[in-house]
């Protein structure tokens, strides 16, 4: 019979404020533990279904969070303030939940094995091209049995994880005189990706990736890229390694192979402002206050070099983020 899930919850929290209230924060630290997860179970065909759902699974998740702000520099023309918050969280599947033998659930991070962290994902092992049509070729000794029918990772290799580990936004404002520059930028790391494969469909929205122009070509290429032939003859023919029949295509295995995985932290610096708030003289008479501002938007990303020029927020499933420009001027009265 079905319990009730359980879930035992901690929070513990603290402010602080020292050097005369210069330095100012919060540290949180949570902790998570779910057992008696619901979750779907095989069974005897005598009991006239295939699955039932069961109580069989435990989850732990923990994590913590910083925040803080903090003049270092005040003087009569100069001012620096800084304030920023930390993240970091973890978490732990304790007992072996749903078992899914399918490659495709492996590599989506949506298998929960015992071990490891909820979001792991895992790729086919690439050994190389065929050297005689540049073809990829995969270790996929362990794919023709019995226990790999029912847990993909047995033939796959860990990767890593598609959620984030780590998260830093920082908020940094500096004034001299009549100028002011806030900026704030964001940190991501701890997490990795498949890179798109150059050979997905082409469409009038998508051109031909240039990683095209490394593919293999006539032997001996192999041992200079990882990038297949054009699919065409042998090089496209289906696998056959599973136990149960089921075809694998060359071409979506290298796909989403440990060749293409990448790690996908970035830097985004959400925002630069400039601005200048004339002299009262220059005013006087005028209004009581007159700022001259420019803004950009999304200037700047840093992100990991294999990723090739992609915006990493973007393979994760977030659209993408415009560019902008603005100019402004503030009058009071």
């Amino acid at each position: 019979d079905l319990k009730w899930e359980k879930t035992f919850t901690v929070n513990l929290g603290a402010n602080f404020s020292i050097l005369g209230n210069k330095l100012n924060g919060t540290f949180n630290w949570y902790y998570k533990k779910t057992v008696d997860v619901i979750t779907s179970a095989k069974v005897p065909y005598e009991t006239g279904t295939t699955s039932m759902y069961v109580n069989d699974g435990e989850v732990s998740n923990q994590g913590w969070d910083l925040s803080f702000t903090v003049i270092p520099i005040r003087t009569k023309d100069f001012m620096w303030s800084l304030g920023t918050s930390f993240s970091g969280n973890s978490n732990n599947v304790k007992s072996e939940v749903e078992k899914n033998g399918t490659w495709k659930h492996a590599t989506d991070g949506s298998i929960a094995k015992a071990g490891y962290p909820v979001g792991s994902f895992w790729a086919f092992k690439f050994t190389g091209l065929d050297p005689e049509n540049g073809g990829p070729l995969f270790d996929l000794s362990r794919a023709n049995t019995s226990k790999a029918a029912e847990d993909a990772t047995e033939y796959m290799i860990y990767m890593g994880t598609r959620e984030p580990t780590f998260t830093v936004g920082i908020n940094m404002v500096f004034r001299w005189k009549r100028f002011s520059f806030p900026l704030n930028f964001y940190i991501s790391r701890g997490n990795y990706e498949f890179l798109d494969s150059p050979y997905e469909m082409l469409s009038e929205f998508k051109n031909a990736s240039n990683e095209l122009n490394d593919r293999w070509r006539e032997p001996g290429d192999e041992t200079r890229t990882n990038i297949p032939s054009i699919p065409v003859g042998k090089n496209c023919q289906p696998l056959y390694p599973f136990e149960n029949g089921v075809a694998l295509y060359p071409l979506d295995a290298w796909q989403y192979s440990d060749v293409r995985v990448v790690n996908a932290w970035y830097i985004r610096f959400n925002d630069f402002r400039f601005s200048y708030n004339l002299p009262d003289k220059w005013i006087k008479g005028f209004a009581k206050s007159v700022a001259l501002s420019c803004t950009v938007t999304n200037p700047l990303q840093i992100k990991s070099k294999d990723f090739k020029g992609r915006d990493p927020e973007v393979a994760l499933g977030s659209q993408p983020r415009s560019q902008n420009f603005s100019f402004g001027i503030n009058v009071s009265f």
